[in-house]
């Protein structure tokens, strides 16, 4: 009875961090897409005035120029990526972690319902 009573806390509580994660990972998520929506709109300014300012330059060169500017903010959209996926695996393994408990719960059940009882 005790292991199912542990089995118990341990369902509990893996649920608990699954909802913790979920709430997580929205944060991280719309972070994430407002950190890539920024570096889009400054990659393209960047595009933009670096043409206007220099249209001797080719397209190559406007490229790596723009690139330059915004290497900061591309930097920090992919470090809140990196964020956002590291959730996105820990959920995924929590979940995973739920099916198997689930089923071990399940488990121990149908075995106490098979035991004899005592009086």
């Amino acid at each position: 009875m005790a292991d199912f009573a542990k089995l118990n806390l341990t369902l509990y509580e893996t649920s608990k961090k699954i909802a913790e994660k979920s709430n997580e990972i929205e944060s991280a998520r719309l972070e994430y897409l407002t950190e890539k929506d920024e570096y889009e709109r400054d990659y393209s300014m960047a595009l933009l005035t670096t043409k206007t300012k220099n249209p001797d330059m080719t397209q190559t060169d406007i490229k790596a120029e723009a690139v330059c500017q915004v290497y900061n903010k591309k930097l920090a959209m992919r470090t809140v990526e990196a964020k956002y996926r590291r959730l996105m695996s820990e959920l995924k393994a929590l979940n995973t972690m739920l099916e198997s408990l689930t089923e071990v719960s399940y488990n121990l059940r149908q075995e106490l319902k098979s035991m004899p009882k005592t009086y």
